[in-house]
């Protein structure tokens, strides 16, 4: 039993010799002691700006490479120096002049740091490998990053759930950045579309074909064109705004609703008077064009042609605005309604010509 003891103890004395020697090779070796890579100042010809040890009393010539990975192990940065000598203790090396290589991941990680000097939110590792000129074996250090999400992507209007009262409304957001952006790599998109019954804003943003899909906006407010189809009263409609960086996304704003108001556009109830003695005037019109005369007179045949600026005309049927009246009237108040939407028209200037035959 007593020599069964003593041997236990000399294997444990012999394995405490070998993790010693272990020990005193590492502390032979030129070690990364810092760096200044962070989540907010990453650019990646920055990589190299370190702090490394050299605890020996001579110069040693060492090769540096460098790997940024995600927590799942995504690549997207590696680097190599160029061999270099460090003088025996603690000093610090400027990346600009040992950098011989360096490959950016193609992928929205790399992209975004390498336009933005920033790391999109993530958790990351950053690891240095020390290769030492002479035969040891290489000594490597890795360090964790975590990417905090600090920036923001706001709508700010229509507000949320809101009742707008214009077919024209103008959408407007806010970010964390500075608009216009001087790097024109970054861009927002603005989507826009109609709710079914039944659906949530974001189920209608997902699976619904686009009233409004602009790309490529680089401001924080766009009117909803005219040259689009028209947003209709008592309707519902989800919008969403995502930020873009060289086409991948940063950020996506929370998905807002509004619904247009169920109301009649009064600037259509105005009756032009289109008597002989009046001339010409400019209105503008929206969903129906008004006119009347205020002269007595007999018709029997009136004719009406749209002429837009190519010159082409199109001749659309009049009704009497009054449902009962089965002719015009022949003197006194004649009012007519013109409906514009039957002829899909786009927005610019045309020219209205009444005629009694």
């Amino acid at each position: 039993m007593q020599y069964r003891n003593r041997f236990q103890w000399v294997n444990s004395f012999a394995l405490s010799v070998a993790l010693l020697c272990i020990a005193l090779v590492s502390a032979g070796q030129v070690l990364v002691t810092g760096h200044s890579f962070t989540p907010f100042s990453a650019a990646p010809r920055r990589v190299f700006d370190l702090s490394v040890t050299n605890p020996l009393p001579e110069a040693r010539s060492i090769k540096i490479k460098a790997t940024l990975r995600l927590q799942g192990g995504e690549a997207v940065l590696s680097a190599e120096s160029a061999p270099f000598e460090v003088a025996p203790g603690f000093q610090r090396i400027n990346s600009a002049s040992i950098l011989e290589s360096l490959s950016i991941a193609d992928n929205a990680y790399g992209s975004y740091m390498n336009g933005t000097s920033r790391l999109l939110e993530g958790t990351y590792e950053l690891c240095y490998e020390v290769f030492t000129l002479g035969g040891e074996l290489p000594t490597n250090q890795c360090y964790p990053l975590i990417a905090t999400n600090s920036t923001f992507l706001h709508l700010v209007s229509p507000s949320d759930r809101s009742v707008v009262n214009v077919t024209n409304p103008a959408l407007t957001w806010t970010h964390s950045g500075i608009v216009p952006s001087s790097d024109p790599r970054e861009t927002f998109t603005l989507t826009l579309v109609e709710m079914l019954d039944g659906q949530k804003a974001s189920q209608a943003i997902a699976e619904n074909s686009p009233l409004l899909l602009i790309p490529k906006l680089t401001s924080h407010a766009t009117l909803y064109p005219l040259n689009t189809p028209r947003l209709e009263a008592g309707k519902q409609y989800a919008w969403q705004v995502i930020h873009l960086y060289d086409g991948y996304l940063v950020q996506a704003s929370d998905v807002w609703t509004f619904r247009l108001e169920d109301w009649e556009d009064p600037r259509d109830v105005k009756y032009v008077d289109i008597s002989a003695s009046k001339g010409h005037e400019i209105v503008d019109v929206y969903e129906s064009f008004y006119f009347r005369y205020d002269e007595s007179y007999n018709s029997t045949d009136l004719k009406i042609a749209i002429i837009n600026s190519q010159g082409e005309a199109i001749k659309p049927e009049p009704q009497n605005d009054d449902p009962a009246a089965s002719s015009l009237q022949s003197n006194g108040f004649n009012g007519y309604r013109l409906r514009l939407s039957p002829y899909n028209l786009k927005a610019g200037d045309y020219i209205i010509r009444i005629s009694d035959a």
